[in-house]
């Protein structure tokens, strides 16, 4: 989605390397992915808010939007339950503090998100680092009984379909 080339490379190389490991990508890397990539245009949207640049700023701000956009339309409620509604109702008002951001070109609110943005980020990996490390610890047993399987790191997380 905003892995393609063209993002912010001076040649397609890098984009062209991102766009595979989006591709290749397990589903909790790919949220880690959506959060760094909402983070990083909310945060240049700010920038060039900050510079007038209103072109670029909006650009940034519609890629952030359908971040956003794709974040939500992941969520599972039924398996998810109260954290996937709450995660959608987080979604939502990030989407509407974008909008009046971009409406009045005020910082200040896109500071909000991009705060908001980084908590969930920040959550979202220490969950993940858990998973692989008590995946891994379950790996390492049985392969000391001389069976081990593959650690299932490919399965979505329980909001992230």
């Amino acid at each position: 989605m905003f892995m393609t080339n063209g993002y912010g490379t001076a040649n397609g190389s890098l984009g062209a390397y991102q766009n595979v490991d989006v591709r290749t990508a397990a589903p909790e890397q790919l949220l880690l992915m959506l959060y760094s990539g909402a983070i990083k245009f909310t945060t240049q949207a700010r920038e060039y808010m900050i510079a007038g640049r209103k072109a670029d700023k909006a650009e940034r701000l519609s890629r952030v939007c359908r971040i956003i956009e794709a974040l939500q339309t992941s969520l599972d409620v039924e398996t998810g339950g109260e954290v996937a509604e709450n995660l959608s109702r987080l979604y939502y008002y990030m989407m509407l503090q974008l909008t009046k951001a971009n409406i009045h070109n005020d910082h200040a609110i896109l500071d909000e998100v991009i705060g908001l943005l980084a908590t969930l980020n920040e959550g979202w990996t220490a969950a993940v680092n858990s998973c692989r490390a008590v995946n891994g610890q379950a790996a390492n047993a049985e392969a000391g009984k001389g069976k081990a399987e593959p650690v299932p790191m490919r399965q979505p997380l329980v909001v992230a379909a």
